[in-house]
């Protein structure tokens, strides 16, 4: 960790107070998202302070809390004596006032958007989530030391006897509002192409390098993100804004060639008299990335399936095998290739 918290505990302290303040204040998130507030970016700012301070001198999660807001609304009052008519400053007394100890991470965020992705997969697993520290921003740094976006969070699934465990890993000392409004995209991204996906026993834990579950899974978690972004308890327009921006930033070229071939499949079935409509063919994309990632099929046979797809306008092949399969006369693992995979 870059800084001396005293161990893995207060960190996590540390992380549930600061997440749980910043949560307080997200109807304030789209004025300050606009630079329109005078008191908040510094209320924040204590606010940071005060949930480390106290996580390092407290026992429990709870009573960090419950110190860091009774602090926290003894800065906001001080700053009233001053400014006594100032209406930013009331509002911000009074949420602050309301305050009550909450976990947002895990409910609403996680929990909602655990239980959308288990209702679209017909055999999901129970995940859960786990939250841990990064000692640096996800990717790095520019060479001019900036950072390569604004987004202080990453994760990643591991899957397990059972179920799967999502870990959200946040750099804390620079996660801060923005960071949190794209966590929604981040979870998405993790239910919808990892913890529900069927692993062949075969098939190493990375997929970074696939272009089905880094790339037209992808495709089809941002589909399931722009009919969920109301579910977060955050603000929609905010959480459209920086899930569609963390997506841009983060578009790497594995990534890139699997939406290609989900947007090919999508204006293929355009001209199709089974779909016809945009929103139809897109379901029917969705559909099959999500019947096709439940076949316990090694990864290589469903990016080979990917690369059939990029190119299904000239392949009467695969044209006839997604046909069969809208038709319900060919299973998902129908689609892929035999388990000798073609000669490259």
């Amino acid at each position: 960790m870059t800084k001396a918290w005293g161990g893995h505990d207060a960190w996590h302290r540390a992380a549930f107070v600061w997440v749980g303040l910043l949560w307080l204040f997200r109807e304030e998130f789209p004025a300050l998202d606009r630079n329109q507030l005078r008191w908040l970016p510094r209320i924040l700012a204590d606010a940071k302070q005060i949930a480390e301070a106290q996580a390092r001198i407290c026992e429990t999660r709870e009573d960090a809390f419950g110190g860091a807001v009774r602090l926290l609304v003894g800065e906001i009052r001080h700053r009233l004596r001053s400014e006594p008519d100032d209406p930013e400053l009331t509002r911000l007394l009074s949420i602050a006032g309301a305050a009550r100890c909450s976990d947002p991470l895990r409910q609403p965020i996680f929990s909602v958007l655990r239980a959308r992705s288990a209702k679209i997969y017909r055999e999901p697993r129970a995940a859960s989530l786990a939250v841990g520290w990064l000692n640096r921003h996800p990717l790095g740094q520019n060479p001019n030391g900036t950072f390569r976006d604004p987004y202080h969070v990453s994760a990643r699934t591991r899957l397990l006897t059972g179920g799967a465990s999502v870990g959200l890993d946040i750099h804390l000392d620079q996660f801060d509002f923005v960071s949190l409004l794209a966590v929604p995209a981040i979870l998405v991204h993790e239910l919808v192409c990892h913890a529900h996906a069927a692993v062949h026993p075969q098939d190493r834990a990375d997929t970074s390098g696939s272009w089905w579950a880094e790339g037209f899974m992808d495709w089809t978690a941002h589909y399931f993100f722009e009919r969920w972004l109301s579910a977060s308890g955050l603000p929609y327009e905010l959480v459209k804004k920086h899930g569609e921006q963390l997506w841009r930033d983060r578009m790497f070229d594995i990534r890139h060639t699997g939406w290609q071939a989900a947007d090919t499949l999508v204006g293929w079935l355009i001209d199709e008299p089974a779909a016809g409509e945009r929103f139809v063919a897109e379901s029917i994309a969705a559909e099959l990335a999500l019947q096709v990632n439940a076949v316990c099929a090694q990864l290589a046979r469903k990016d080979w399936l990917a690369s059939e797809l990029l190119v299904i306008r000239t392949d009467t092949a695969v044209r006839d095998k997604v046909r069969a399969w809208m038709r319900g006369d060919l299973s998902p693992d129908g689609l892929l290739p035999e388990d000798r995979l073609p000669d490259a």
